[in-house]
């Protein structure tokens, strides 16, 4: 259910300073295998048109900490056992794998509903085949008939109850379930809203509807991506009405579909519709929910949701990732119905790939006060069972019901056989039902609800819950059971901001209905983590080492949300330049290596530099100090007095004592591999450095998303918060599937200040100019001793 702006709030409240976390959402893992996936919307394949899958592109998601994959398949064999029939449908006993959902009567709603819901962090697959009835809409018919065929079939997705399904005729099973998807291969064109759906797209109409003429029938067969409007609790809003996608530039555009016609078997047997069978034809519905995506830290972002389905030699392709959002499961439902019309509607599946959620079912019912028994129990008409799965709907979580507040009814107590209100999921797909009942006696008193709020991510979370009780009477409520579920998946909960702390107390006012929010907030957890850069100095051509390898150690802070598992990297400073060492005998092809100062990386830093200076054999004396390790020779010179520039006029005097050797002379060569000058030195003009194959090397940052060239002969502190705040742009850009806002709060505050480094950047100045000058002044009083 967690996705969204994470990373990018996270990355801008670090650097803004604040308290409250925000980070990505990713995918669950791919279970066994990888599914075949649809086309990118970008690659340029004719709109609409079906995409044989060695074409279609996938992502494979890293394994997953939270379930491991239990993917089903269904086939013919277990299909009976896998879904379960309601109105007017049946299975066919003599075609396995083969349902009927209407006869060929007027009148007839069937459908058949998935016994699990769906895991919506994995992907799934159905292969099977339609058929839409041998009868079309138009009122001359086919083939001599009476017309009058319709009205189709869909296919259906929503987050109510695992056997919900809704209006049929044009509703086609989603009508009245609010917040519904699906795909409709409609056969019967409606001109005004019927049975919670409104008008079909008017690219179907076969032109303007004329006098006298019925509000139905007489279009042009389609197939179209289908939508339920939302539950918004906002007055004249009315949930579940079912809307059309209709004729579009994109690959979600409504097409046009062959109607229903008879076989050839059908005309070779009979001319009578009722004997015709109609033609079953192909149809494929694939689901990607890692479309597009990358892999950083072990996990997918800037993905998409995407649904495609193949019928008719025809493509249809949705984006769905807004409607997943909140999500992690959905029910799926085929629905067809004739209404008005009639005609033998019929799903034969050959497979279904898929990997169940771990869920409940919440449901409603009522008895009157005279009746007893399971007989009179009913299910409160147009209510959808409410669930919340804080940590997300898997074996090992928490799930949360409460009973809702329903106008014409009283709550009473659980049912008899109910599933606990609150519970841990144990196993894989549907793990009971939780039912509430009600007495049918109206409303009395007064009304409130209680809702919990993700303050990080500024979104409610769940569900509410309601309240009833009388006038000015204080309500039996406690949000500790709920508030603990989510502090289990990641929430930090601070009592000051719970508004019902103290308790709720109704009014007497029947005109407002209050609701109370309890805030939680995204927490976050702090761990250290080291990168290494290496220099190393070895002959040229060779592995030979002519120096010991320096190694420079970087300390991370590594700042995760806890809710979305979401990462930041903050550096605690940056890797200092540093001087190649002076070795007698050889040349080093480059004199230094630039200092290297990483930004703020979205996910986990891991990279570990590793440079090398190669040396050359020095053939001959070049009179540069320390080339070859020998000095040349000049006539003394007083050394002088020194004041650097901006160093607050401090006087740096080189020492003028005479280094003896160990017989006490002066010696006309540094001994040993090296000299004395292996210093750091920031400031000083650097040739590039090369690496091992000798090419030249650029340092690189880009584990994570920051990049920065190692190639910066001074780099400031400020500059390094320069790039903090370009990796926030970065997160911003991908917000939409990635997030972080807590995490660069808490890391603002490690990030060096700007007076800071400019004072460690003079100090090492001041530091460098000395050792400089001093070693100046070794050389002078070296050549005065030779000249005697």
């Amino acid at each position: 259910m967690f996705c969204g702006i994470m990373l990018a709030s996270l990355t801008g409240a670090y650097l803004m300073g604040g308290n409250s976390a925000e980070a990505d959402s990713v995918t669950q893992s791919a279970s066994t295998s990888t599914e075949t996936k649809p086309a990118a919307p970008s690659e340029p394949t004719a709109p609409n048109s079906a995409v044989a899958p060695d074409t279609q592109k996938a992502v494979t998601a890293p394994t997953s900490a939270t379930q491991t994959g239990n993917q089903v398949t269904i086939d013919p064999s277990n299909f009976q056992q896998s879904f379960e029939v309601h109105g007017n449908a049946h299975f066919e006993s003599t075609q396995p794998g083969t349902v009927t959902l209407t006869d060929f009567t007027g009148g007839q709603q069937g459908s058949i509903t998935l016994n699990n819901k769906i895991n919506l962090n994995q992907s799934f697959d159905i292969k099977g085949q339609i058929n839409l009835g041998a009868v079309d809409q138009h009122t001359e018919g086919t083939s001599g008939n009476n017309g009058n065929g319709g009205d189709g079939l869909a296919f259906g997705f929503h987050d109510a109850n695992s056997d919900t399904v809704g209006d049929g005729g044009a509703g086609l099973g989603l009508g009245k379930i609010p917040d519904a998807i699906g795909w409709k291969a409609d056969t019967t064109y409606n001109w005004t809203l019927t049975n919670d759906a409104l008008p079909d797209p008017g690219d179907f109409s076969n032109g303007p509807q004329t006098p006298n003429r019925n509000d139905y029938g007489g279009g042009q067969a389609f197939g179209a991506f289908i939508q339920s409007s939302k539950n918004t609790e906002i007055p004249g809003d009315t949930p579940g009405v079912v809307s059309t996608t209709g004729v579009t530039s994109g690959l979600d555009s409504a097409l046009a579909i062959n109607a229903p016609g008879p076989s050839a078997t059908d005309k070779s047997k009979s001319t009578d519709p009722k004997e015709w069978q109609g033609e079953f034809k192909d149809i494929e519905i694939n689901y990607n929910p890692n479309f597009g995506g990358k892999v950083v830290d072990d996990k997918i972002i800037d993905s998409k949701k995407i649904l495609t389905v193949t019928y008719d030699n025809k493509k249809w392709q949705k984006d769905i990732t807004d409607w997943a959002a909140d999500k992690t499961d959905t029910a799926f439902f085929v629905s067809a119905g004739t209404a008005a019309n009639l005609n033998l509607q019929q799903f034969r599946l050959q497979s279904f790939t898929y990997e169940p959620a771990a869920t409940v079912d919440v449901k409603y019912v009522y008895f009157t006060p005279d009746a007893v028994g399971p007989a009179k129990v009913k299910e409160i008409d147009n209510y959808v069972g409410e669930v919340n799965y804080p940590s997300g709907a898997f074996v090992g979580n928490k799930y949360l019901t409460s009973w809702q507040s329903i106008p014409g009814y009283r709550y009473l107590r659980m049912y008899p056989g109910s599933l606990p209100a609150n519970g841990t999921l144990s196993e894989p797909g549907n793990n009971g039902t939780v039912t509430y009942l009600y007495v049918p006696d109206g409303n009395g008193g007064q009304h409130a609800s209680v809702q919990l709020w993700d303050t990080t991510d500024n979104k409610p979370l769940g569900y509410p819950t309601s309240l009833e009780g009388a006038n000015n009477s204080k309500a039996y409520y406690s949000d500790q059971p709920t508030i603990n579920a989510y502090i289990n998946a990641g929430y930090d909960y601070n009592p000051q901001d719970d508004s019902i702390e103290n308790g709720i107390t109704f009014d007497a006012d029947n005109s407002t209905n209050p609701t109370y929010r309890v805030n939680l907030s995204h927490g976050i957890t702090h761990s250290s983590d080291t990168t290494l850069r290496t220099i190393n100095y070895l002959i040229k051509g060779t592995t030979t080492s002519v120096h010991p390898s320096d190694v420079q150690p970087l300390a991370w802070d590594i700042i995760t949300d806890k809710v979305t598992g979401a990462t930041i990297s903050v550096p605690k400073g940056g890797y200092e330049a540093l001087t190649a060492p002076l070795v007698s005998g050889y040349v080093a092809e480059t004199s230094s290596v630039d200092g290297q100062y990483p930004g703020v990386v979205i996910g986990k830093y891991n990279d570990n530099p590793n440079i090398t200076i190669y040396y050359t054999p020095n053939s001959e004396k070049t009179g540069i100090p320390g080339n070859d390790g020998s000095l040349l020779v000049t006539p003394p010179t007083t050394p002088e007095t020194v004041t650097p520039q901006n160093v607050g006029g401090t006087v740096v005097t080189p020492p003028t004592t005479t280094p003896a050797g160990d017989n006490g002379t002066t010696p006309s060569e540094p001994e040993g591999d090296t000299a004395n000058n292996h210093d750091k030195t920031p400031n000083q003009p650097s040739e590039t450095p090369s690496q091992d194959n000798g090419e030249n090397v650029t340092t690189d940052t880009e584990k994570g998303k920051a990049h920065d060239a190692g190639q910066m002969s001074q780099v400031t502190l400020a500059q390094s918060s320069a790039n903090a705040q370009s990796a926030v742009g970065t997160v911003q850009q991908t917000s939409k599937n990635t997030g972080n806002n807590t995490l660069l709060n808490t890391a603002s505050a490690e990030l060096p200040q700007t007076n800071e480094q400019r004072s460690n950047t003079w100090t090492i100045l001041g530091l460098s100019l000395m050792s400089i000058l001093s070693l100046f002044g070794i050389t002078k009083q070296k050549k005065h001793e030779g000249n005697n």
